[in-house]
């Protein structure tokens, strides 16, 4: 054999054993990526903690109270927000029971999902729970669930898993959660926040009025600030 038939046999020879090792490097790659993609499946969804459902007053959508009453209360939650969680805890029912049962509060719930995409998966698994007429009982879940910032407790096993233990219509709350539907509704609702000036959560203005902004409140000084508010 020439040289040059050589030197032909040795180049197709090593081309042979490229094309063998980058089909074998992009095999791998595809198992890693496959992998990613199956792993968050396989991880359990881990334990869920119950919420007793409540009757809340003139409930609609993300809203509750009259629609004439002479207070309109915008509260701007974040999901993950740990001070949120404890106005929900200490202040919630008190507002339900005290101001808006007697007709003197409309309670309007805002989106405002800042600290992680965990917070706008959330937002969007309560809004979807909204389109089945259960949005409260989906917040107060999400708050019974919330254990830290971005650490999976609102992953979508686990906000499905919400959604069952509620006895939601899965096929259609799993629809809207993995396309995203209420985005828009989302978006509105921060650039709303922003208009208003607010940097974090909760935030809550009363009649178009910035009330609290670094703190949040206690029962008796909303409630006195909705009394002004009011006229009352």
């Amino acid at each position: 054999m020439g040289k040059r038939e050589e030197l032909k046999q040795r180049r197709s020879q090593e081309r042979r054993r490229q094309i063998v090792s980058l089909a074998l490097v992009m095999a791998g790659v595809g198992a890693v990526a496959a992998g990613l993609l199956i792993l968050p499946n396989l991880t359990p969804v881990g334990d869920v903690t119950e919420v007793a459902t409540r009757q809340r007053p003139m409930v609609s959508g993300t809203s509750m109270g009259a629609a004439d009453a002479p207070v309109v209360l915008e509260i701007f939650e974040d999901f993950q927000c740990p001070a949120c969680r404890q106005f929900n805890l200490q202040s919630e029912q008190l507002v339900e029971q005290e101001l808006v049962a007697t007709g003197l509060v409309r309670v309007e719930f805002r989106q405002y999902p800042f600290i992680g995409n965990e917070s706008v998966q959330a937002s969007n698994a309560s809004l979807c729970a909204a389109d089945q007429g259960r949005f409260w009982d989906y917040h107060d879940i999400l708050f019974a669930n919330q254990t830290g910032e971005n650490v999976g407790a609102f992953t979508e096993r686990r906000l499905l898993a919400f959604a069952e233990t509620l006895g939601l219509d899965m096929n259609s709350f799993e629809t809207c959660l993995s396309e995203e539907l209420h985005q828009d509704r989302i978006d509105a609702d921060r650039a709303l926040g922003l208009s208003y000036g607010i940097s974090g959560t909760p935030s809550f203005i009363i009649n178009g009025t910035q009330f609290s902004k670094g703190f949040v409140p206690s029962f008796d000084q909303l409630k006195t600030a909705v009394e002004q508010a009011s006229g009352g």
